[in-house]
């Protein structure tokens, strides 16, 4: 059986039993309406709007392991309190340190390949820009000689005349100086000799005789030594000049023979260059093919330069070769440093400071390594930093808009039912997410401390178990009141906070325990929470965190149940904290004082449950009107009043302040202590409703047995 279930037949319970009680007083004083009556009573004015979630801490980092092998020691437990650089696990590092051996080596080579393709690169662009230069200079050599073929071949007529005549002109000059020397020459020549000759011998003869008589004379004493020696020098001189005469007449011949064969020679060489020069014809040809020769040449070398240039391509070749040599070294080279990361990564150290909140492997596990960037690698520890928490909570769509960055919020944690904690809100997350056809809004409150006191109260934020002031009922005749005994339309049949039929009931749907505990009068509440107490026509419960009007317990119906319920046991999770409620959540005063984080640091565990309270208002020592004694009409606002006889109370019109959980603000029209109707029972509709119980409980509808266990839905 769910809990809708057994709230419903709860609430069906509870509600016969008081109309059986309600019924039973009013046969014996005859009335047929009857009033639930709450003070008038100040208190704090408190609104809310509250969320569910789970306690989170600061950051959350998963420790996971890069490289593989076998973990022989884990360092850690779940718990351990860890620093930055702390030792987690160590992994045995055999296999590891072979892939960096292997990384290692495949570096080694791939760098030899580099500076392989790096000498080859250089000497092929050294080879390819010389045979470019040294094909340009062939080239342009090759156009300097085919200029001068061009040239050659263009003046070589001209010049072929110019040397024939000059030839033919040497040949006639050789052969006229030939018969010159022959004719003239020669016999001139002999003719001087032979005068030359008999000249000298005269002379001679002549002063040998000068001579004799200049000795006689001397020797005779006619002239002086000195005519004497001068005789003898002509005579000497005469001599020579007759002996050379004869000389030359001797060698006259042989003279005149090589003249003669000197002049033939020139006239046959003369010749000789005619011949050559008349010859030259057959070259003229030559200079056209000399012309042609040269055009091939220029067209070679031409050749010969695309071809260099073309041999560029062999430099592109060879750099793409040293850029795949350097591309592999690089990923040689992250091999090696990704192998030797792993390596160190065979020692696992904690990222950052935290605890330990789980552990995912033992001793001896192999883990496998982390291959690529995609493979996260095995988990071995879960580190949280608990320095600070927060709660994540979900937060209905309808009510986020009342949420602020920076509103305070109280905090009541599942496992610690009666301590609070006061947090700030700190983020609300850009996008909702829709679970079951509910859509809730994440938000983020940061615990900041604990309420001092807070486990003190006896039950969470707007448990209490009591109205403010804990004033009495009011039931005619003393009996206690509805809400106390757990009275027809006791708001304990709503939900609690933020469930699904909770948000029905506020979508225009109600919960069946609700339906069933609805008043059939004016006193019909429109409560917005669920309800501790409250005596029937009290409002049905809707589990949301809007305001509503609180019931009242009767004084001697002291709370009951477990911490944080009202009279009747049933939870409430939106009241205002503490304060004048017997039984209340937050209970004594001096409930928002600050405690230390440090009992909180030591309580709080990622992952709890935990209830927030987004206060959106908190005001102190004010006068409280419940919300279900509230009346509007024709634009004015009014409550009824205990008057002196209970049975007839005073309608008044007042004027109200801000709406909080448990009530208005009053401003005008009230006093502290005075009573106003916040129920009306119809008695015959309350006895037609106890009779078809009965008939349910006579027919079946009801399964027997203790514990109020609700109707079975079929």
């Amino acid at each position: 059986m769910n809990k809708t279930t057994v709230g419903v037949v709860a609430a069906l319970v509870v509600l016969g039993a008081a109309g059986w009680y309600t019924l039973r007083n009013n046969t014996q004083g005859g009335a047929e309406v009857e009033f639930r009556y709450a003070p008038v009573s100040k208190g704090e004015l408190f609104r809310s709007t509250s969320g569910t979630g789970n306690l989170v801490p600061l950051t959350r980092v998963t420790v996971r392991s890069k490289a593989g092998g076998t973990v022989v020691r884990l360092a850690v437990e779940e718990g351990s309190v860890v620093n930055r650089g702390d030792l987690i696990a160590l992994i045995d590092p055999r296999d590891t340190r072979t892939l960096v051996e292997q990384a290692q080596a495949d570096l080694t080579g791939a760098e030899a390949r580099v500076r392989s393709a790096e000498i080859t690169a250089s000497r092929t662009v050294q080879d390819v820009e010389q045979s470019v230069r040294d094909a340009r200079i062939r080239l342009d050599q090759a156009k300097i000689r085919l200029k001068n073929a061009q040239e050659a071949a263009k003046a070589e007529p001209m010049t072929y005349g110019a040397q024939l005549e000059n030839a033919r002109a040497s040949v006639r000059a050789a052969e006229e100086a030939m018969k010159q020397l022959k004719e003239v020459d020669l016999p001139q020549r002999r003719r001087d000799a032979e005068t030359a000759l008999e000249r000298t011998r005269t002379q001679y003869e002549t002063s040998q005789a000068a001579h004799e008589r200049a000795k006689q004379l001397y020797e005779l004493g006619y002239v002086s030594k000195a005519d004497l020696d001068r005789a003898a020098s002509d005579e000497q001189s005469s001599r020579s000049s007759f002996l050379v005469a004869q000389q030359r007449m001797s060698t006259l011949e042989s003279e005149l023979e090589i003249a003669l064969r000197t002049q033939q020679t020139r006239v046959d060489q003369a010749k000789s260059s005619l011949r050559q020069t008349e010859a030259g014809e057959i070259r003229l040809g030559q200079s056209q093919r000399d012309v042609q020769d040269a055009q091939k040449a220029v067209e070679q070398a031409e050749i010969a330069l695309k071809t260099a240039e073309i041999n560029r391509a062999n430099v592109q070749l060879r750099r793409a070769d040293l850029q795949s040599a350097q591309s592999s070294a690089v990923r040689s080279r992250v091999s090696a440093q990704n192998a030797q990361q792993q390596l160190e990564e065979t020692t696992v150290s904690a990222p950052r400071a935290g605890v330990v909140t789980q552990k995912y492997l033992e001793e001896g596990t192999i883990v496998p390594p982390a291959t690529s960037a995609f493979a996260e690698g095995a988990q071995i520890v879960e580190i949280a930093d608990t320095s600070k928490m927060f709660v994540e909570v979900n937060v209905d769509e309808s009510d986020i808009s009342s949420v602020k960055i920076g509103m305070p919020v109280r905090i009541a944690v599942e496992a610690y039912g009666q301590r609070r904690w006061r947090g700030v809100v700190r983020k609300i997350f850009p996008s909702a997410v829709n679970q079951n056809g509910v859509t809730n809004i994440r938000v983020r409150v940061e615990v900041v401390s604990e309420e001092a006191g807070s486990g003190r109260g006896g039950g969470r934020p707007g448990m209490g178990g009591g109205a403010p002031g804990g004033a009495p009922g009011g039931a005619p005749g003393g009996a206690p009141s509805a809400g106390a005994a757990g009275g027809p339309g006791a708001a304990g049949a709503g939900r609690a906070s933020g469930s699904a039929t909770s948000r029905q009931a506020d979508r225009g749907g109600r919960p069946e325990g609700a339906a069933q505990g609805q008043a059939q009068g004016q006193g019909q509440g429109q409560g917005q929470r669920p309800q501790g107490q409250g005596g029937p026509g009290a409002g049905q419960g809707s589990g949301r965190r809007r305001p509503s009007a609180e019931g009242t317990s009767a004084p001697d119906q002291p709370a009951t149940g477990r911490p944080g319920a009202g009279a009747t046991g049933t939870p409430r999770t939106g009241g205002m904290p503490g304060g004048n409620r017997a039984g209340g959540g937050a209970g004594a005063a001096g409930a928002n004082a600050p405690r230390s984080t440090a009992m909180a640091d030591q309580v709080l565990k990622p992952g709890m449950s935990a209830t927030c309270e987004f206060i959106q208002i908190e005001i102190k020592d004010v006068l409280l009107v419940p919300q279900q004694a509230v009346q509007r009409e024709g634009g004015k606002t009014y409550v009824r009043v205990k008057s002196s006889d209970p049975m007839k109370p005073e309608r008044r019109e007042v004027k109200l302040g801000e709406l909080g959980n448990d009530g208005y603000q009053v401003l005008e029209g009230l006093k502290e202590g005075e009573e106003v109707v916040i129920a009306e029972i119809n008695l015959q509709q309350l006895r037609e409703r106890q009779a078809r119980i009965e008939q349910q409980q006579q027919g079946g509808g009801f399964t027997a047995g203790a514990g109020g266990q609700g109707p079975q839905r079929r």
